[in-house]
């Protein structure tokens, strides 16, 4: 006798999306192997001795199987029915391997298609309550309404993951869980630790790292390889996923730049490029909702690349740190406008050095550029740092992060006053004494 069962093995937050399909051999296969079948079962039938009689129970088992066993099979066994198939050698037990081998893989897709047909009852109670909330969170995933209703129904079912809801919600930011009071944050840790496992099973299955957003699951971590073989079983176990962050590449851009799940990704971060992988990425045709890229270019003409990508005029946030850069593409930045809608800039570790940092300073297309930071670069002094501070985009930033110190808008403002009050005056002197 030979089953084979189909079953989903990705935990869900509302349990089994079908349940397990079970199959014997005989009734996937064609009307010819069980014919096949039927000349080995009779073969076998034919060398089968039943035991001497005796009053051992273990003999006694085994007379009453040989003696079933001694009957031939007239017929091919029907689809519904299955036999037990005996093998004296070891070539007769080859031979079945070999046979169930090489028809495997049609069954399993006869088995996989029936399976997906079948979804789970208790499944689909589940989604139909959860599915509208979904949907509307997916809508406008920007908005906190949608999911402070969700929190609000889990909350009346007694579901304690409408807190953790809330709190997303309530602090999200890009320090959180920094910003959180003390007490809040222990509260958070300690549901997040208790009740998570039912929001994101599935991700240890997949071999992936998730992480939450504002209550729910939307923000994967894993391998390049990884996100080539499961990113679509990612997305669908976990729909609202939407940044996106691969490590590993090395190698391997082609391959993930023509993976079409990466059309989820609203930030992208990807790490571990060599060679022209950062040119394979950038030209891939899914980056058709990339707002936020952070990625270290391993080639100064990678950036050249990136400028020159539709992908660059939808970005609101552009971090390339670590990147290899120099001050002739440093100079790229003013000459498109691809730019002109970067909120903010991170050039950490990339090399900087003063020449660079008057280049940039020379830019004047970044014309919604609030957030710059040149942390890390150790070649930047105090005549690029005060190249930047003269800059045209200076006025209009709203936090400069300058190696480990960061300047708020108010300092920009009075650093840019102390600048031209000097100046002024020397301005004044010097018509005076013309004069």
């Amino acid at each position: 006798m030979c089953w084979i069962s189909v079953r989903d093995q990705i935990q869900r937050p509302l349990g089994p999306r079908q349940p397990v399909v079970w199959r014997p051999i005989v009734s996937l296969v064609s009307d010819d192997d069980r014919e096949t079948m039927r000349q080995w079962y009779n073969e076998a039938v034919a060398k089968t001795t039943v035991p001497d009689e005796s009053d051992d129970s273990v003999t006694r088992v085994g007379r009453e199987l040989a003696a079933a066993l001694k009957i031939p099979l007239v017929e091919p066994s029907p689809a519904d029915h299955d036999f037990l198939l005996r093998f004296f050698t070891a070539d007769e037990l080859r031979r079945w391997a070999e046979f169930v081998l090489e028809r495997l893989p049609g069954w399993l897709r006869t088995l996989t298609a029936d399976w997906f047909a079948s979804p789970h009852p208790t499944y689909l109670r589940a989604m139909k309550l959860h599915q509208p909330f979904w949907d509307a969170i997916r809508a406008d995933p920007d908005s906190d309404a949608p999911r402070l209703a969700y929190a609000d129904w889990l909350e009346q079912l007694g579901d304690p993951w409408a807190e953790v809801v809330r709190i997303q919600c309530r602090y999200a930011g890009d320090d959180f869980p920094d910003n959180l009071p003390w007490e809040t944050r222990l509260q958070f840790e300690e549901l997040l630790q208790v009740h998570r496992h039912r929001w994101d099973q599935g991700a240890n299955d997949l071999g992936v790292n998730v992480w939450f957003c504002r209550g729910m699951v939307e923000g994967v971590s894993c391998t390049a390889a990884e996100f080539v073989e499961v990113g679509k079983r990612v997305l669908e176990a976990f729909p609202l996923i939407h940044m996106v962050d691969i490590y590993g590449i090395g190698g391997r851009g082609a391959k993930l730049a023509a993976s079409g799940e990466l059309s989820a990704a609203r930030s992208l971060t990807l790490k571990g490029l060599t060679g022209d992988d950062a040119e394979r990425m950038i030209r891939s045709p899914h980056l058709t909702r990339v707002e936020e890229l952070c990625v270290a270019l391993p080639r100064p003409i990678d950036l050249a690349w990136l400028l020159d990508m539709p992908v660059a005029r939808r970005l609101r946030v552009l971090d390339l740190s670590g990147s290899k850069l120099t001050a002739d593409v440093i100079e790229l930045f003013g000459q498109t406008d691809a730019v002109s809608g970067l909120e903010k800039l991170v050039l950490d570790s990339t090399g900087m050095d003063d020449e660079m940092a008057r280049r940039l300073s020379k830019v004047t297309t970044f014309r919604n550029l609030k957030r710059l930071s040149v942390c890390g670069n150790r070649s930047l002094g105090s005549a690029g740092m005060w190249s930047i501070l003269q800059s045209e985009f200076a006025p209009r930033l709203e936090t400069l992060d300058l190696a480990y110190e960061r300047l708020d808008a108010s300092l920009i403002k009075w650093l840019l006053e102390s600048i031209k009050g000097p100046r002024q005056a020397e301005s004044r002197t010097e018509m005076t004494e013309g004069s």
